[in-house]
């Protein structure tokens, strides 16, 4: 089994989460991002840690960070 990490960047242009129509999920999913960031414009989190931070599987986090991308909230490299 393979273990993918991205590259999140939340683009300083980026709408913010109470108006970019995310739901509740997604939006804990960013905090957890912006807490592992902090100061840096980006971060390096593995899709196993930020899943299990927010107490859901891989593959809905892959999911969901798709949707949040797609919202154009964070850019994944």
């Amino acid at each position: 089994m393979s273990v993918s990490s991205w590259f999140i960047r939340k683009p300083v242009g980026a709408p913010d989460a109470r108006i970019a129509g995310l739901n509740r999920g997604q939006r804990e999913i960013l905090e957890r991002i912006e807490g592992h960031c902090r100061t840096r414009p980006y971060c390096h989190v593995r899709n196993d840690v930020l899943a299990a931070e927010c107490g859901i599987t891989p593959g809905w986090l892959r999911f969901q960070l798709a949707r949040m991308e797609e919202a154009g909230v964070i850019a994944r490299a």
